[in-house]
């Protein structure tokens, strides 16, 4: 581990203690510090420029790269010094806005410590912009790519109305070319803002202080606390004896029907959905046991892996979910009464797919298996009663208003780490470290993403971007349902070439205007948008979902791909429910929240 990596982890782990003390004390104590919430976003924007400046030396940003590689090898050198040249340029953009704020903001200090300035925030922006600059400016010296070593896969001022159509359609056509010629997304979001503003403004012109002030406050946020947790969570799980206790009281519980082990691989799906909000932790977690067990009773293997797949998909439907996290942030929108809203399509999700399986198991003949005796069922039952509990204590906290989600989170870790380390006693401190790094450079990636959709984002208010789409769709279709047909379409596709969470941060902005306009609920279309990406976790060629169970059955792709396309049948039938009729997502919250 190098000296960025380590120092990078130090900052990760004294996130977790500051959230951990916040929690504890005023949970246990009923004596809240403030200045644990305060400094623990002041962390987080540390890690998300250090981290990203990591992620940037080791390639690991999240791109579209299944045009890039397909390029001829002189094409492939063009395009990659344009976008390393496109990237080099926010970043030294990004650094020199950090450092002006730096120095503006010497006089200022934080409002529960102050004797910290509020520069030192901006001196962590100072320097990972600088590390990331360095290290594009090598990779571009040796060859400019983005790729990893072994890729080849998938992993208003003053204008007229026509002034703003010309610049919104300036805006979202560089942002596509930009996303499909290999640069990274939050590259391409940042390099976006950037030719916009020049075009607007003039290169002379740009803000950098005001892009810089963007990223550092995207990322300075108490609710995105969430998403490194719960992250963690599922790695936690995973580690600490908690999928296979799960798994064992699903198996007892309803492994004796035709299909049986089909049934327990969803529940165990929808049970794991209520702990880590992460679809691939869930498709890796409980994974390689439900393929093992179903193909060692004879179950076909790519069934198996199928049936894996789509029932991940419920992960980040039912609470907790880290992209709803991501939409609420984005869109101001109140993230519990999102986990609440999700919880009656998740299950839906759930049956649906439980249909499903009934109907294949009957037609192929699947095994039954002996019924658990009620000894086995005492005895399993037994074994999985505290890892239960915990989507029992996460959904009821925020149910009842007892604890925020981002608290939630912090529960969440707190809880595993007790249950993996001290009770069960099969997580080791190896295991725990190596799960710590692996949560940090998701946490990285995604941190530096929503830093520069916040750029991204600033520059469609400021400039109208989002009230001119909206007038050119209200021009379209003033019906809200017609409007949420198109989203679904255009999303089910956007699903299929972009990763989830990137496509939130880039599309949030963009179509929640327009839904809210219309007068549609802003918790019915986070719903339904994360529903439909859900989808494209499952769908070539970007899945991501896909890629982990291949990897954990061990089959070909293309046979992974027709095997699970039987269970897209259950997900657009839940999707089409909750499009149309609203309530299925919007009368949980509005009736518990408002009480």
């Amino acid at each position: 581990m190098g000296v960025l990596d380590g120092f990078n982890l130090f900052l990760f782990v004294l996130l977790i203690i500051l959230a951990s003390l916040q929690v504890s004390f005023r949970y246990l104590f009923f004596a809240p510090l403030p200045w644990t919430e305060e400094l623990s976003r002041f962390f987080l924007v540390w890690v998300a420029f250090l981290g990203a400046a990591s992620i940037t030396r080791r390639k690991l940003h999240i791109l579209v790269d299944y045009l890039v590689v397909k390029m001829p090898p002189r094409a492939n050198r063009i395009v990659g010094v344009f976008v390393y040249l496109l990237a080099i340029s926010f970043m030294a953009s990004v650094l020199w806005g950090s450092i002006k704020m730096m120095e503006d903001s010497w006089p200022v200090h934080l409002g529960t410590l102050p004797w910290l300035s509020v520069a030192f925030l901006y001196l962590g922006a100072v320097i990972g912009s600088a590390i990331m600059l360095f290290y594009l400016i090598l990779q571009l010296c040796r060859g400019a790519s983005f790729l990893p070593p072994g890729s080849g896969e998938i992993r208003s001022e003053g204008a007229g109305q026509k002034g703003e159509v010309l610049l919104t359609w300036l805006f979202l056509i560089v942002l596509l070319l930009l996303i499909f010629v290999g640069l990274p997304i939050a590259f391409s979001m940042g390099a976006t803002t950037m030719v916009a503003v020049a075009f607007k403004r003039g290169i002379g012109d740009i803000p950098h202080t005001m892009m810089a002030q963007r990223m550092v406050y995207g990322v300075n946020s108490f609710p995105l606390l969430a998403i490194p947790f719960f992250l963690l969570v599922g790695r936690l799980m995973n580690i600490g004896g908690i999928t296979d206790r799960i798994y064992t009281f699903c198996a007892v519980l309803i492994g004796h029907v035709r299909g049986g082990l089909a049934h327990v691989n969803i529940l165990g799906s929808m049970i794991f959905a209520g702990m880590t909000g992460s679809a691939v932790s869930d498709a890796v977690g409980l994974g390689q046991m439900e393929i093992k067990a179903m193909t060692d009773q004879g179950y076909d293997r790519k069934f198996a892996a199928a049936t894996t797949a789509a029932s991940a998909t419920i992960g980040p439907i039912i609470p907790p979910s880290i992209p709803m996290v991501l939409y609420g942030v984005l869109g101001n929108v109140s993230v519990g009464a999102l986990f609440i809203g999700g919880i009656i399509p998740g299950v839906m999700m759930g049956v649906f797919m439980m249909v499903v399986v009934a109907v294949v198991a009957k037609r192929r003949g699947f095994p039954l298996q002996k019924r658990a005796t009620f000894g086995q069922i005492v005895r399993g039952s037994y074994r999985a009663a505290l890892p239960l509990l915990s989507p029992v204590i996460l959904i009821g906290g925020i149910w009842s208003g007892i604890f925020t989600p981002t608290e939630a989170s912090v529960v969440a870790v707190l809880y595993s780490i007790l249950l993996g380390l001290v009770i069960y006693r099969e997580m080791n401190f190896s295991g725990l470290l190596k799960m710590l790094k692996e949560a940090l450079d998701d946490t990285s990636i995604l941190l530096f993403i929503i830093a520069a959709a916040s750029v991204y984002g600033w520059f469609i208010a400021r400039y109208q971007i989002s009230t001119s789409i909206v007038e050119q769709m209200l021009s379209f279709t003033k019906d809200p349902l017609v409007y949420l047909f198109i989203v679904n379409l255009l999303l089910l596709v956007v699903g299929c070439i972009m990763e989830s969470l990137a496509a939130i941060n880039i599309l949030t902005p963009i179509l929640l205007p327009v839904a809210v306009s219309l007068g549609i609920d802003p918790v019915h279309f986070g719903v339904v948008m994360v529903l439909n990406l859900m989808i494209g976790l499952i769908t070539p060629p970007v899945g991501m979902v896909l890629y982990a169970v291949q990897r954990v059955a061990g089959i070909p792709f293309e046979d992974l791909v027709k095997a699970v396309a039987i269970y897209y049948i259950p997900l657009l039938l839940v999707l089409l429910l909750i499009t149309v009729y609203a309530p299925l997502v919007t009368w949980l919250p509005s009736t518990i929240l408002t009480r």
